[in-house]
């Protein structure tokens, strides 16, 4: 397992890709067997960061997570994704955008996330890691309100147990995603009342 932190992993990738656009397809082959936990992570933290509120940006990380959710249930190796979007490019400052807010909380959260309860992290809890993810995943696609943040959070703990194969952030994102599943299920339910009241 690497040594490096999740931090200095996303910045050696961007500071040795000096193009001003980075393709997706690279950044998969960059992260190797920590391919799922850093790909997710970086779909999650636009979310998490709110620099998702432009209509539709939310989906375009949406699906990506739901596919990746898919292949760790059906116990892939490494992630894959169609040709459509590997060979989609991200602009390089959007990248470092996302690092730089980012980093001071990704700085904190490292201190807490290591290798333990390794029971919680094997292939097969990976695989009922992928249909919490996936729910994250539809949440965060789909035009909730809050839910992008809410989702993009859930996904963030996920990655980050993924990456660190730490059992107590595993069982965490469980218990967090089945409570933003039920606060997005009484908002919903509240939002469709109040709309019924006015029509």
């Amino acid at each position: 397992m690497s040594k490096k932190t999740v931090t200095q992993l996303i910045e050696e990738y961007i500071y040795i890709h000096q193009a001003s656009h980075i393709s997706v397809e690279g950044l998969i082959q960059s992260l190797r067997e920590r391919g799922y936990g850093l790909l997710l992570l970086l779909l999650a933290l636009p979310n998490v960061l709110l620099l998702t509120s432009i209509p539709g940006t939310s989906t375009f990380f949406g699906i990506p997570i739901c596919l990746i959710a898919f292949q760790l249930i059906m116990n892939r190796p490494q992630p894959w994704l169609p040709d459509r979007i590997r060979h989609r490019y991200i602009e390089r400052e959007t990248l470092l955008t996302i690092l730089r807010k980012a980093s001071p909380y990704l700085l904190k959260i490292e201190h807490y996330v290591r290798p333990r309860w390794m029971r919680m992290t094997h292939k097969r809890m990976e695989q009922l890691m992928g249909f919490f993810i996936l729910a994250l995943g539809i949440i965060i696609a789909l035009p909730i309100p809050f839910g992008n943040f809410l989702g993009g959070v859930g996904v963030a703990i996920f990655s980050l147990a993924l990456i660190e194969k730490d059992g107590v952030f595993a069982l965490v994102g469980m218990v967090l995603t089945l409570l933003i599943s039920f606060v997005i299920f009484k908002v919903a339910g509240s939002i469709i009342v109040f709309l019924e009241s006015i029509f």
